[in-house]
């Protein structure tokens, strides 16, 4: 059985610009009605260290609003994941503009105090929100998918009880950030637990990694329309960038070929189709659970009709069930190395 995991960055632009309502209530909104029609599930990646910040200097009314929206996701039976950014850990809001420390945006290179303090008080934000005491992600993305070096950030999530990690895609490389995923396409594995590198599997790992599904394309197939479009409306943080780092970012991108990540919110439908019928001819005859995640921006610039077409589209496959990372972990032998973990909800 292949199991599609659709998970979306819940999220404003990465430095600081944007309205709760516009980037993230609305777009959200209007996923969660469609997955509703369909009775399907998705993870919500809540980047949590700017909804503190944001709460704490109160800069956008909406974040009440917000607050509900997960609170109602989460009655829903949607994954709430944990997705952090931690340049916002010394922001500061001063003359109606967000002042982000980009020096911390490596989760991996904080110090061990920086990131349990972020991981925490994270967890401690969500707990409030959700009004479940009890509630421990299971799941997390790192922002900008940085997991290097892996050693620290794999011992933070250890230490939190997060078993899942959706941060690398295959053969993924930002010279300038420090991410390079390119040794995990020699990784022959679905799924794999690590350690001490990401890209590897190490038996001995107690959190597993299940990577955002991607194919290798040639770099002008990127080029569409939705995506130009996507990228046209953000607004981008560029000129704190030496003119070498805005070069290399630019060589990054522009290798022969490039990861074509499994995005539902800027591929067309036609693109979509054709990702999952590529995936099924490869995975659709083997007799075990095979996890592919998808991922999507609230951000983004979508077309939800697109979204509605592509889930009607995967009822014609008996052999793909979309799901949370929750349940196919569950679902998995990983059960017997690592235990289950709880789907219940505490309401109130």
């Amino acid at each position: 059985m292949i199991h599609f995991i659709f998970t979306l960055d819940y999220e404003i632009y990465g430095n600081g610009k944007g309205s709760l309502k516009e980037l993230i209530i609305q777009p959200t909104d209007k996923i969660l009605k469609i997955f509703s029609k369909y009775n399907d599930k998705l993870v919500i990646f809540a980047e949590c260290a700017e909804f503190i910040k944001i709460k704490e200097y109160n800069t956008d009314p909406d974040i009440e609003k917000l607050n509900d929206q997960l609170y109602q996701a989460y009655l829903m039976q949607h994954e709430i994941g944990l997705h952090l950014h931690p340049q916002w850990i010394n922001s500061i809001y001063t003359e109606q503009n967000w002042k982000l420390d980009f020096t911390k945006v490596n989760i991996a290179k904080l110090t061990e105090s920086e990131r349990d303090n972020l991981i925490y008080e994270s967890i401690f934000y969500l707990k409030e929100v959700l009004m479940d005491k009890n509630y421990n992600p299971s799941s997390f993305r790192s922002g900008l998918w940085l997991m290097q070096p892996t050693s620290p950030i794999y011992e933070s999530l250890k230490k939190y009880n997060i078993k899942i990690d959706s941060s690398l895609f295959r053969e993924g490389y930002h010279h300038n950030n420090g991410l390079d995923f390119r040794s995990s396409l020699h990784n022959k594995k679905v799924f794999w637990p690590f350690i001490s590198d990401i890209n590897l599997y190490d038996e001995s790992g107690l959190v597993i990694e299940i990577p955002i599904y991607s194919e290798m394309v040639w770099f002008f197939r990127l080029l569409t329309k939705n995506r130009i479009k996507s990228t046209g409306k953000r607004p981008s943080f560029e000129s704190k960038k030496s003119i070498k780092a805005k070069l290399v970012d630019k060589m990054d991108f522009f290798r022969l070929k490039y990861p074509k990540k499994f995005d539902f919110t800027k591929l067309t439908f036609e693109e979509l189709c054709q990702m999952t019928i590529s995936i099924n001819n490869k995975y659709g005859n083997i007799n075990d659970h095979i996890p592919i995640v998808l991922i999507g921006h609230s951000k983004n610039s979508f077309n939800p009709e697109t979204i509605d077409k592509f889930l009607a589209y995967l009822n014609n496959f008996s052999n793909i069930n979309i799901c949370t990372f929750k349940d196919f972990f569950n679902l998995t032998s990983t059960r017997e190395k690592f235990g289950t973990i709880n789907t219940g909800i505490k309401i109130r």
